[in-house]
Order: structure tokens, then C-alpha cells, then sequence
């Protein structure tokens, strides 16, 4: 609940009072969610270590794959944006991990509310 409450603060408060670039907003937001996760592993390490292992497991192939249909212009939808125009590290950190992020959490409330109103 920490490391919810941290990001929150962090989404919600901080990113309005601090104004970055791409490259430091990304760096900030990362270092914010590795703070958040710290916490979450100190209460309840087991979990954490399940978490992290199906994660990668799960996300690596996504984003090799990503990366590969970006870097040669495969015309999925990894590539289907307007942002062909921007360089390849920015797209591809935006689209892999920003746009990811704010997609999984959606879906995370959307499944929760459905689990609540089900069961």
C-alpha cells in the first residue's frame, strides 16, 4: 500500500511541481517506482520475488519483440503511432514502458472492479 501511496503522490503532486524533459521525466518516474517497489518487497518479500520473476518472464519477449518490429518499420501497431518522426531510443522507450505502464494499470482497475462486481 506504501509503494501505491508513493506513486500516487508522485503522479498526482510531484510530477505537477517538477518540469523535465523527456529523458530526465523518464529517469524520474523510474527511480519513483523503484522506490515504491522497494517498499513493497520490504513488506512482503516472497510476493515480490514471485511478482518480479513472472514479470520479466512474461514482459521480455514482449519487448524484444517490440523492439524489433519498431527498429524495421514492421507497420504493427508498435510502430502505428505519429511518432515515426521522433527517433528510435525516445519512441521506443515511450511506447515500451510509458504508454505499457498507463495501459496495464487501466487494465489492473478494470479487472479489479470486475472481480468485485462478480464475486
Amino acid at each position: 500500500m506504501a509503494g501505491l501511496a508513493i506513486f500516487a503522490l508522485y503522479h498526482f503532486w510531484l510530477r505537477g511541481i517538477f518540469s523535465f524533459g523527456f529523458p530526465q521525466r523518464l529517469i524520474f518516474t523510474w527511480s519513483v517506482m523503484v522506490v515504491a517497489a522497494a517498499l513493497q518487497w520490504l513488506g512482503w518479500p516472497a510476493l515480490f520475488k514471485t511478482l518480479l520473476a513472472y514479470g520479466l518472464a512474461s514482459r521480455i519477449p514482449v519487448v524484444s519483440v517490440m523492439f524489433l518490429a519498431m527498429l524495421g518499420r514492421w507497420g504493427t501497431h508498435y510502430d502505428y503511432r505519429n511518432m515515426l518522426e521522433m527517433p528510435f531510443w525516445p519512441k521506443f522507450l515511450w511506447m515500451g514502458f510509458l504508454t505499457g505502464s498507463v495501459a496495464g494499470g487501466v487494465a489492473a482497475v478494470l479487472r479489479r472492479h470486475t472481480v468485485r462486481n462478480t464475486g
